[in-house]
């Protein structure tokens, strides 16, 4: 089993989305925080639900794991890199 980093899951929205790799997006902007590139790097709810299958789509191909058990183990990794939606719907 080939493993999946984190990075891999970001470059599927900011490469998709926004035509850049994570790699440059720090190599040019150094000084930048995680919050300053979340906030400037932003997609439509529509586009994050699409990454978000795409995301479990390669976990389940890479792992040979079961939907329901990726689904389950995948809130850390989404918090460390699903995209910030632009004005997210209110409740």
């Amino acid at each position: 089993m080939k493993p999946i980093y984190i990075e891999e899951l970001i470059n599927l929205w900011l490469e998709k989305y926004h035509g850049i790799t994570v790699q440059q997006v720090f190599k040019e902007h150094p000084d930048w925080d995680s919050k300053t590139f979340y906030s400037i790097y932003q997609v439509t709810q529509q586009q994050h639900d699409d990454w978000y299958k795409e995301a479990i789509a390669l976990v389940k191909k890479r792992k040979g794991l079961s939907v329901k058990y990726i689904k389950r183990g995948f809130a850390m990794d989404y918090l460390n890199c699903a995209p910030d939606v632009k004005n997210p719907p209110e409740f």
